[in-house]
């Protein structure tokens, strides 16, 4: 078990520090089950755990799991992620497959 470095925007670490998100999905792994990040915003800090990473079709993501990634909708995912930079448009990669990292708050 290590404790990494894993960013998130202000609006997905406010999201996760309050257990609205508990997934996120990125290019290529970062760390692995069982490892540790901290997230800090406005004076509250939580630490939490990665529990697994599946790799998992980019629409799959869109169409069934947004609201773990921390979205009302469907449409607000793909809003975000298109949105990301250096990451390929949804249109473009929704049959891809990416590393999706469901973690849970261990404080």
């Amino acid at each position: 078990m290590t404790e990494i470095n894993l960013s998130f925007s202000p609006l997905m670490a406010q999201r996760s520090l309050i257990n609205y998100k508990v997934l996120t999905t990125r290019l290529s792994p970062k760390g692995a089950p069982g490892d540790t990040f901290t997230l800090s915003q406005n004076g509250l800090t939580r630490k939490f755990r990665i529990l697994e990473i599946a790799h998992l079709p980019l629409f799959l993501i869109a169409e069934r799991l947004f609201m773990l990634e921390g979205f009302e909708t469907t449409g607000d995912f793909i809003d975000y992620w298109d949105q990301l930079p250096g990451y390929p448009k949804y249109k473009e990669a929704y049959r891809s497959y990416f590393p999706a990292h469901f973690f849970t708050s261990i404080q």
